[in-house]
């Protein structure tokens, strides 16, 4: 079973460069976690960007979400946004 994250951050305009610059820096540490078996981003309008993410476990997803990495990084992002993101976690099926 595959653990999926999809997040959808609104995003203030006069922020959008500041956001670019932070959210690069949250994915690439994220790819390194040793659990995470992919994550990326991209736009979807002008002021939503989208994030993906794929775990091995939702374990090691909430593991990495309680990390200080992961609040810090969080931190520096959140000034960024209009609104809390919204959030859709999904569960593979095992055959």
């Amino acid at each position: 079973m595959i653990f999926i994250i999809s997040k959808e951050l609104k995003i203030k305009k006069e922020m959008k460069a500041n956001f670019l610059e932070k959210i690069n820096a949250w994915i690439i540490a994220t790819k390194k976690q040793e659990l995470n078996l992919s994550i990326d981003g991209m736009w979807k309008d002008q002021n939503h960007f989208l994030i993906i993410e794929r775990w091995s476990t939702e374990e090691s997803y909430e593991k990495y979400i309680s990390s200080e990495l992961h609040k810090n990084l969080w931190r520096e992002i959140k000034p960024s946004l209009l609104s809390n993101p919204y959030l859709n976690k999904f569960k593979t099926i095992s055959w």
